[in-house]
Formats: structure tokens, sequence, C-alpha cells
């Protein structure tokens, strides 16, 4: 799931986020993007068990982000 964060801060509360209320095994990698001429750097969470996923997309800390 790419989510976008750029800033290292956001990234670490996010990781905690996930550790403290996911089961399984999950990555966050910062990874970059080619959009013809533009280079555009992101950041994806991968996750092992989709129950995880659907913890995350429904309650993270991602929609705290884009409310603001």
């Amino acid at each position: 799931m790419d989510i976008g964060f750029k800033n290292d801060g956001e990234i670490d509360i996010l990781a905690r986020w996930i550790y403290q209320n996911c089961y399984s095994r999950f990555a966050v990698v910062k990874q970059i993007k080619y959009n013809k001429d533009k280079i555009d750097p992101t950041t994806v969470v991968g996750f092992e068990e989709p129950s995880d996923l659907t913890l995350f997309a429904l309650s993270g800390p991602i929609h705290k982000r884009r409310a603001v």
C-alpha cells in the first residue's frame, strides 16, 4: 500500500502504530517512482497477513494525516 509519507518522523510514528496494533510481520520501505522525467520518492507499507492490512486501512494513522 502506497502511503506517500516522505517525512522520517511520520514514518516512525506509523511504524510504531503498526507494531502496537498488528500481529504479523510488516515492512515500511522507502521507494522511488519514476514518472516520465520526474522522480517521486514515496513510502510503501506491506503486511504478511491480509487482516493486518484491513485493520491498517480502516483505522490506521494514515486517515489522521489525510484529514489535516
